[in-house]
């Protein structure tokens, strides 16, 4: 019971103004990339999807394991999303999943892309976290006290 009490908490304190920014952002871009490690990366999946099928948007989530692993092979595994350095454009938007908004290879990528026009938005499980810090919108969902219910 206490898990569901704190997961109802996060999501009553989820600020609806960021929300509302957040989709104004997905809809003005031309092609949406959606990037995440582990179970965040089978959100941005899912997520992908439904923006492409429910919302008609060019979403594409970067979850092949073959590229993936070909990069990280070939380079190192924080580069494993360099892809977007040739697939992104301006009118284009990163949206990021991240639980502890500190993974190297997402950190890596998204240093790239800060500051460029390229927009930056993230779903993120922690505060202050240096992903929330490199996008232009982001969303925490502190998770801290779930793991610990």
């Amino acid at each position: 019971m206490e898990y569901i009490n704190e997961l109802c908490r996060i999501i009553a304190g989820i600020n609806e103004k960021k929300i509302e920014e957040m989709a104004e952002s997905i809809l003005e871009s031309d092609t949406i990339y959606v990037i995440g490690n582990g179970g965040s990366m089978a959100t941005a999946q899912h997520f992908s999807q439904d923006l492409l099928k429910c919302c008609g948007l060019r979403a594409i989530a970067l979850t092949n394991i073959s590229e993936i692993t070909a990069f990280a092979n070939d380079l190192e595994y924080r580069k494993c999303f360099s892809s977007l350095e040739t697939l992104c454009r301006d009118k284009d938007c990163i949206f990021c999943i991240t639980t502890s908004g500190e993974s190297e290879n997402l950190i890596y990528i998204l240093e790239r892309f800060f500051d460029s026009g390229t927009k930056i938005l993230s779903l993120v499980g922690r505060d202050n976290s240096t992903i929330e810090r490199l996008s232009d919108i982001s969303i925490v969902l502190s998770t801290d006290k779930i793991w610990q219910a």
